[in-house]
């Protein structure tokens, strides 16, 4: 029930959190029996809030014991499907023998479409490549299908590449690719239980790699150079946040796996283009996107920052107050980059619909009905506040341009055409 309430409050929050998000093959998710998602995991809490808000299975997820400690936060938490698993190193034997009865309890054969979310990394981590794949997807899915209870389970691998993870406003692509059959791998762990988990954990892990973009560590910077530059040219519209294009994912793919294969000389070579571009473009107070977009700062825009200023204004300092406390917290507190994003909108939920209480309780206690009307209205002024930003970054980045002497403006041209050209070649022919 707390589950279902939350789920379009969530969404709305992605929407407000991410500027874009592609939700991939969405259709491979089977519509029955018991499926568990593996993922990789980037980001502390992220990753399985969009997993749960954005696909129409209900999912179970599982986290470590020792949260359950506390009986009123354990409680909470199951409110939210999450449940725990307990590990020997840390908890026991007794306790470990309970996780047995948590995964007959959620894939009991009358719970046709119990799901669980398995992050197959371990700890969140943000960075673009995988790390090893731990083995305990692979032991629920045999432990289920020896069971008795059921002939099949299914293992539905889900890719999750974000730009910038710790950032407001970047971008997500979520993928799901074919699932798994338990059943197939069934002779071999029958034969040799070792061999079958590692023989159905190396498939988890291979699919996995192909559904997300991977970065040698010492590859990022050109990398990363040619992603701004791809993004720059594929603009994604402010609406809407939600899309199931597959194009930016497959580009970026091929774009790390290009970087991550060239010699060394011929990264070097590239590596002192992108510092020598990207060191003028900081210079000169510009982002990429500025020298291909069409002129921002016309009348036309001009003309509704004019018009914005006020609604834009009024959603702003009425967002202000509930935001601030995530906001503070993410960029003062939280020094890992991983739990930055997740604490900045799990704190920025809860204080808006505390925020939002407090104002019906106002309207009620007044007898007012008009302050309980304004709520809907500020919270589309708090929207329009964001599109408004945007704009408003975008004019200013294109009234720089304009005042920038024309050599400099030429020489950052000309530089950008040589990174253009090696990014061509690192494209296939289907994301020119």
């Amino acid at each position: 029930m707390v589950h279902k309430m939350l789920k379009p409050v969530v969404i709305l929050a992605l929407k407000t959190v991410y500027r874009n998000i592609d939700l991939i093959r969405k259709d491979r998710i089977p519509k029955e029996g018991p499926v568990i998602f593996v993922a990789n995991h980037p980001t502390a809490f992220i990753d399985p809030v969009l997993l749960a808000a954005l696909q129409d299975r209900t999912v179970h997820f599982l986290t470590r014991g020792d949260y359950f400690n506390s009986r009123l936060f354990g409680a909470f938490l199951t409110l939210l499907h999450v449940r725990p698993v307990y590990r020997m190193n840390e908890s026991g034997f007794a306790k470990v023998k309970t996780n047995l009865s948590t995964f007959n309890l959620l894939f009991h054969p009358d719970g046709k479409r119990e799901t669980i979310l398995v992050s197959v990394e371990g700890n969140a981590t943000h960075e673009k490549r995988m790390r090893p794949v731990r083995k305990g997807a692979a032991r629920i899915a045999f432990d289920t299908l020896e069971s008795g209870g059921f002939e099949e389970i299914h293992l539905v691998p889900v890719g999750f590449t974000y730009t910038y993870a710790e950032q407001f406003r970047s971008q997500v692509m979520m993928v799901f690719d074919e699932p798994i059959k338990g059943s197939d791998f069934l002779e071999i762990y029958r034969e040799n239980k070792a061999r079958g988990i590692t023989a159905l954990t190396e498939e988890i892990k291979k699919r996995l790699e192909d559904n997300v973009v991977i970065l040698n560590r010492e590859r990022e910077d050109v990398a990363e150079a040619f992603f701004v530059l791809y993004r720059s040219d594929h603009p994604r519209p402010f609406w809407p946040v939600i899309t199931h294009q597959e194009e930016q994912l497959s580009a970026e793919k091929a774009i790390g796996d290009g970087v991550n294969a060239m010699d060394d000389q011929e990264y070097n070579q590239w590596n002192e283009l992108q510092k020598a571009y990207f060191t003028a473009l900081e210079q000169a107070g510009l982002e990429d996107a500025t020298l291909v977009r069409k002129n921002a700062a016309n009348l036309l825009n001009t003309v509704m920052l004019i018009a914005g200023f006020l609604p834009a204004a009024l959603g702003y300092l009425w967002a202000w107050l509930p935001l601030l406390p995530g906001k503070y917290l993410a960029e003062h507190k939280v020094r890992r980059l991983e739990f930055k994003i997740s604490v900045q909108m799990g704190v920025g939920l809860g204080a808006f619909l505390v925020y939002t209480i407090l104002w019906l309780l106002i309207s009620l206690l007044t007898a007012n009905i008009w302050i309980a009307a304004l709520i809907p209205v500020l919270f589309a002024a708090a929207y329009f506040c964001i599109w408004y930003e945007e704009l408003w970054h975008k004019w200013r980045q294109d009234y720089r341009l304009h005042r920038l002497p024309l050599q400099e403006h030429g020489t950052l041209i000309i530089r950008r055409e040589q990174l253009a050209a090696g990014l061509k070649a690192l494209l296939p022919p289907a994301a020119p």
